[in-house]
């Protein structure tokens, strides 16, 4: 089990939280067996015993902004202009 910090509970959402896994020793594999906004508990897979360590990473929503619509086109930031990659400006 992974205690995860205070601040991250109290500002992510319960709901749609993603954790990814990698074993930093050999193991049977890992897998997330459950995710709260307060721990995370990690098993090895086919109930090994081998105690490896683990990196992970763990995505959600801000607290509040589940509702949020992502804007997809620069012309929905500013009208009329396109920003364009390659030049790394806007163009008209």
């Amino acid at each position: 089990m992974v205690e995860l910090p205070e601040l991250f509970s109290l500002v992510t959402e319960e709901e749609g939280l993603t954790v990814q896994v990698t074993p930093r020793a050999d193991c049977l594999g890992l897998f997330v067996a459950e995710v709260t906004t307060r721990h995370i508990v990690v098993k090895e897979l086919q109930g090994g015993t081998s105690n490896a360590p683990f990196d992970f990473t763990i995505n959600g929503v801000r607290a509040g902004y589940a509702d949020y619509q992502v804007m997809h086109n620069a012309a929905d930031v500013v009208p009329g202009e396109v920003h364009n990659p390659q030049r790394g400006q806007l163009d008209e």
